[in-house]
């Protein structure tokens, strides 16, 4: 009866959990967003903490807003080269004579 009981408290918490995930998924997945960011943004924080120019050294804080202004800069560079793309071929799309087809 042990046994069960714990299958069965299991299931419990494993369904709470689903439907907690599901009922707070917008949160849920800017935090994963945010986790990414920052398992892609570390590395690059410690490379820039490490430079030094002269005797002067990065802080840490420095260094993470410099990285954040080049992830900015990187998602505004992919944007700009990329949308205008799709927006061409949405218009080539929309522009087909389906019945010649």
């Amino acid at each position: 009866m042990n046994k069960f009981h714990n299958s069965l408290v299991a299931i419990a918490i494993t369904a709470f959990a689903v439907f907690l995930v599901w009922y707070f998924s917008n949160i849920v997945g800017y935090i994963l967003i945010s986790f990414v960011l920052t398992i892609l943004g570390n590395p690059l924080v410690c490379l820039i903490e490490k430079l030094k120019i002269g005797n002067w050294q990065l802080s840490r804080w420095l260094s993470a807003v410099i990285v954040l202004l080049l992830m900015w800069t990187v998602a505004i560079v992919v944007f700009c080269l990329f949308v205008p793309i799709i927006i061409d071929k949405s218009v080539e799309l929309a522009s087909l004579d389906y019945s010649s087809l």
